[in-house]
């Protein structure tokens, strides 16, 4: 008895397996994203409030939030808020770090 692997079977077997990988990639980029914005809510409400005069790259790491560049954002808030005395907020469990 011989199998042959036809396109269409490949096809299906890999999407199987590639599915589930894209999905999780976009739920992490949604976590990103999610937790982005709770440090950009801080970081303009209350070190915002503390500090008038807002840096370029603190403006920058706002402005990535809402322009899909989350991961890039991230670091940056974490820092200013640190550095400004705020306890971050907790982070989704699927969060990559």
């Amino acid at each position: 008895m011989s199998h042959r692997v036809t396109a269409g079977g490949l096809a299906f077997c890999l999407a199987l397996v590639v599915a589930p990988a894209m999905a999780q990639n976009v739920t992490v980029e949604s976590d990103d994203a999610a937790y982005c914005k709770k440090l950009a809510n801080l970081q303009s409400r209350y070190a915002g409030s503390a500090n008038t005069s807002a840096s370029l790259q603190t403006v920058t790491a706002l402005n990535d939030c809402t322009n899909e560049r989350a991961a890039a954002a991230i670091p940056q808030l974490e820092q200013r808020l640190r550095a400004a005395g705020f306890n971050l907020p907790e982070r989704a469990v699927g969060a990559r770090r």
